[in-house]
């Protein structure tokens, strides 16, 4: 039912960054602190930019275009790990967060999903004030400056290089005179490192988001944000029949995260 999924191809794709994703599964106290890392990707056009996770596109993708497919790769995993039913699967990843940038003129639109549930929310593009410094060190091969910000109640630190003049970065990271390499916030709950550059053969910059059903919309980013951290600290049902993976108890026990989320500029209780 591809009806259902918002498909707006804006522009040409000019520069594709491959960034690996590390995020710690417990921002709050730190106790048992893990961390979690994912494949994200930065895509950019002439005057707009697209940031998702590559698994959940992927997964999405073929789910909504192929389900025959998807379904028997999905049994096929489930079976190869021993797993009670092929929902379990996980194929997607655990990465949720899309960031669309400009693709409506000075509007970021987001999307976001926990458990069943996909939201979504636009607000104006708002770029970090940065700090830029004469601390330099290389990323990729690339002569890289040192800039810091205080952005959305966390403060981060970033490496960008102007030798290649774009002013992107992962997620919602931009606005410096090059493009981004590495990022990371002063806690390393959040760390974004580029592991590839590409410029041959990209698809379209655009809104690409794959869903059966529309997802909800937000008044506000913060509204959205506020919801999914109160679902998390209250072990929402849904939520926690996606984290026990395999599991055969059906009882659904109340799992809490001490997890809160990029930005935290937004009421918590």
């Amino acid at each position: 039912m591809l009806s259902a999924s918002i498909i707006e191809p804006k522009e040409p794709g000019i520069l594709e960054v491959h960034y690996t994703k590390i995020w710690t599964t417990d921002t709050l106290t730190r106790a048992k602190s893990k961390s979690h890392s994912e494949p994200t990707v930065l895509r950019i056009g002439k005057t707009s930019a697209m940031f998702y996770p590559e698994k959940a596109m992927w997964w999405d993708s073929l789910r909504i275009n192929d389900s025959e497919k998807a379904y028997e790769l999905q049994k096929a995993t489930a079976i190869a790990r021993n797993l009670a039913h092929p929902y379990y699967a996980n194929l997607g990843g655990k990465d949720s967060e899309y960031v669309f940038r400009n693709i409506k003129p000075g509007m970021t639109q987001g999307f976001f999903s926990i458990g069943s549930e996909k939201s979504t929310y636009i607000e104006p593009t708002e770029y970090p004030v940065w700090e830029i410094d004469s601390l330099t060190k290389e990323v990729l091969g690339y002569e890289c400056i040192h800039a810091k910000c205080s952005f959305r109640g966390r403060e981060w630190d970033a490496w960008f290089t102007p030798e290649i003049p774009y002013k992107e970065g992962p997620w919602k990271l931009a606005g410096l005179p090059g493009l981004i390499l590495e990022a990371y916030d002063t806690n390393m709950d959040y760390h974004y490192i580029a592991n590839s550059i590409l410029t041959e053969n990209l698809k379209s910059v655009g809104i690409f988001y794959y869903c059966r059903s529309d997802p909800f919309f937000y008044k506000s980013r913060q509204n959205m944000l506020k919801k999914n951290y109160r679902e998390r600290l209250q072990g929402n049902r849904t939520f926690q029949l996606q984290l026990n993976y395999g599991s055969k108890d059906r009882t659904y026990k109340p799992v809490i995260w001490h997890y809160d989320f990029q930005e935290t500029d937004y009421p918590h209780e």
